[in-house]
């Protein structure tokens, strides 16, 4: 009997709800935090755009970089406000300035500098999208962040 995506999500609550915290497996937590492997990136999916997630981590602009130089995406989105004014530069802004000191050109390069969560970083930069490509030309985004925060982005 196959199961359909509403009855699979609902089998997989179910185990969790049923999970013992102190028996739980490195390979349990990690489906429970990150995901199915499904949702993990294979590394052979191209994107119309590589979205990276605001921080002050440039581990995130180095894997952006490495994703466009190796042709997954012919953009960069960075995103990232001031931090509600406490920082002098938006996030956005110092990202792209050290994606282009890696060869990125610029005119590859958007930004969304208004945000200051990680709701606003995808709701400010719908409309960067949509002026730059049109959503309705976008089928797939490929997300940048750290690890414990890409339950947040989906």
């Amino acid at each position: 009997m196959r199961l359909d995506e509403h009855n699979k999500r609902e089998a997989i609550l179910l185990l969790i709800s049923q999970m013992n915290p102190e028996t739980l497996t490195r390979e349990q937590i990690t489906k429970v935090v990150f995901g199915a492997e499904t949702e993990v990136d294979d590394g052979t999916q191209s994107g119309d755009c590589i979205f990276v997630f605001g921080g002050k981590n440039l581990d995130r602009v180095w894997k952006a970089v490495e994703l466009y130089k190796s042709g997954r995406a012919p953009y960069l989105l960075f995103t990232g406000g001031d931090r509600f004014g406490e920082w002098e530069q938006p996030e956005a802004v110092m990202m792209r300035d050290e994606a282009i000191k890696m060869g990125i050109p610029a005119e590859s390069i958007f930004i969304e500098t208004m945000s200051n969560h990680t709701k606003e970083n995808i709701m400010a930069s719908l409309t960067v999208l949509d002026r730059a490509l049109g959503l309705q030309r976008i089928h797939r985004l490929l997300l940048v962040s750290a690890h414990g925060h890409m339950r947040r982005c989906q």
